[in-house]
């Protein structure tokens, strides 16, 4: 069995979503992608994850039919009925412009759009508008300081503007405000 180190920043993050997800009463507080960082070596990238009820102390496998590949330091955004994963690398052959969306409720992947999507990237960050996610900055080696907007009900994305945006960057942090992403 794994015994997680929650000194590490990637279980804090893990554990911290968690009690969020409780605490908002999400009905799917947990939906894991195989993403996780132990004694410092990185598991395998898998597109398979689970579904963990704190409520029953259960855990549940996702179907992986449909599902992304597998892949590390991509983002993940909860829209309130379904997860949205983008991006990240997926060592086939690198950084990826890729994403999916999981719907709990019938355990289904669709592909998210690549038309006008974000260059590929990793270490980036992502926001749920209330109706859009936005992606901003990444990259590993070279700063990106480019983004998109992807509508999961058009399933479009938007370039966002570089005009006056922040300096590239990668693993960096983003709130929604109600109005504004801020980086």
């Amino acid at each position: 069995a794994l015994n997680p180190d929650f000194s590490n920043p990637a279980y804090r993050e893990l554990k911290w979503n968690t009690e969020l997800a409780r605490h908002l009463g999400n009905p799917f507080p947990a939906i894991i992608l195989d993403n996780m960082m132990l004694s410092n070596h990185f598991l395998p990238a898998l597109n398979s994850g689970g579904k963990y009820n704190p409520t029953t102390n259960t855990w549940t496998a996702t179907n992986t039919t449909g599902a992304p590949t597998g892949r590390l330091f991509h983002t993940a955004v909860w829209t309130d009925s379904e997860m949205i994963i983008w991006g990240g690398n997926d060592f086939n052959p690198a950084d990826t412009n890729t994403g999916g969306r999981y719907n709990p409720s019938t355990d289904t992947w669709l592909p998210t759009s690549v038309t006008n999507a974000a260059s590929p990237r990793e270490n980036h960050t992502a926001v749920w508008t209330g109706s859009e996610m936005i992606v901003f900055g990444g990259g590993f080696g070279d700063t990106l300081n480019t983004g998109g907007r992807y509508n999961p009900t058009s399933d479009t994305w938007i370039p966002t503007r570089t005009t006056n945006a922040p300096t590239g960057r990668w693993e960096n942090t983003a709130v929604w405000t109600g109005s504004e992403m801020i980086i």
